[in-house]
């Protein structure tokens, strides 16, 4: 079976949770000796993210105002019709027709759909006016939640049976560690502002002024868009609020093992990559009720309400207070982390392709 698979969305640097899905995905494909695979990367592939065995066409796409969109239109990569699959891993294709190889696309989330308020113009106006032209052209979609499977068919009608949910996994480096706890709640996610984070801010500033709690809190994830509020704390509560920025997977592993518990209210996700994450670390986690989450956390998450701020308050409250209940959620995490993996994703990832051929 000879496979393409579009690889732009890993050029990015400082990758999150979309990046990490398709560099994942590949990695296990590529382990497999029944799949003949090619890798459609641009030029700014990169090429330590992958064996170096892996098979690499390199296409150049033009970049009008900072994007490589217009390229799918005007340039889009030749050799296509070579291939019996082609799987875009993310909503975004190299090309704009339709190929004679069956396509597959990944769908994350529809966060511009439901939330433009959340999001850049130049995003919502691609949700809104031009994915369901290429929804059109894709032989089957793979949601990484039922949640995201449930939003493509009401709001795009796609037919149930062209959408197979496939979970996401969690790397291996993610897992408990022999460290003592230290003094502070872990909050990981890009700056922007669907995530929740001045919910966190605020809860914590609350009960601190409350119960004048000594425990820092520790908010790690670079700055995406319409950040600027988030970063406007209190000058009084500035050394026990922490921004990180962007750090090292091995770094974040660390915060996962030592915090005392893990925070993440978002109101909405696709899937919600962190909270496995701080699951396999042994991390307690404290999330939203909505979405995606409660699939991905299952009964080892204390869940609240996002647009509720009481509830956020009395979480944290009961984590900061009850140890006993922060070990629970620890060893359920553990367990419920087993269910994931890259394994298990890229082999039901290869049945999709299989029922295509």
């Amino acid at each position: 079976m000879r496979i393409a698979i579009t690889t732009e969305i890993t050029d990015d640097p400082e990758p999150t949770g979309c990046q990490y899905y398709a560099s994942h995905l590949i990695n296990e494909l590529l382990k497999r000796d029944d799949l003949d695979i090619t890798l459609i990367g641009s030029d700014r592939f990169r090429r330590e993210l992958f064996p170096d065995n892996a098979r690499i066409y390199i296409h150049k796409p033009l970049r009008i105002m900072n994007t490589a969109f217009f390229s799918a239109l005007i340039n889009p990569p030749r050799r296509l019709n070579e291939f019996d699959v082609i799987h875009c891993p993310v909503p975004i294709a190299p090309f704009f027709f339709k190929p004679k190889a069956k396509v597959v696309m990944s769908i994350h989330d529809l966060i511009p759909n439901l939330f433009p308020q959340y999001n850049t113009v130049r995003r919502n106006i691609y949700f809104k006016y031009l994915l369901k032209h290429r929804l059109k052209r894709v032989d089957k979609l793979i949601s990484v939640s039922e949640s995201t499977r449930q939003d493509l068919i009401r709001l795009f009608h796609i037919p149930p049976e062209r959408i197979t949910t496939v979970y996401e996994g969690v790397d291996a480096q993610f897992q408990p560690a022999d460290k003592p706890k230290e003094e502070f709640i872990l909050a990981v996610s890009t700056l922007e502002p669907r995530k929740n984070l001045k919910g966190i801010i605020n809860s914590y500033i609350r009960l601190k002024q409350q119960y004048h709690i000594s425990t820092k809190l520790l908010l790690v994830g670079r700055c995406g868009w319409y950040y600027h509020d988030i970063l406007k704390v209190p000058a009084e509560y500035r050394d026990d609020i922490k921004f990180l920025g962007y750090v090292p997977r091995g770094r974040l592993v660390e915060l996962y093992q030592t915090a005392l518990f893990f925070v993440f209210p978002s109101f909405y996700e696709g899937f919600g990559l962190p909270v496995l994450e701080a699951m396999a670390c042994g991390c307690p986690v404290v999330t939203s009720n909505q979405s995606s989450l409660p699939e991905v956390g299952g009964q080892a998450c204390h869940y609240v309400d996002p647009y509720k701020p009481a509830e956020m308050d009395q979480a944290i409250h009961l984590l900061l207070m009850d140890e006993a209940y922060r070990a629970d959620l620890a060893a359920k995490g553990l367990i419920q982390a087993q269910k994931f993996s890259w394994k298990r994703c890229a082999e039901e990832t290869f049945a999709v392709y299989k029922s295509l051929c």
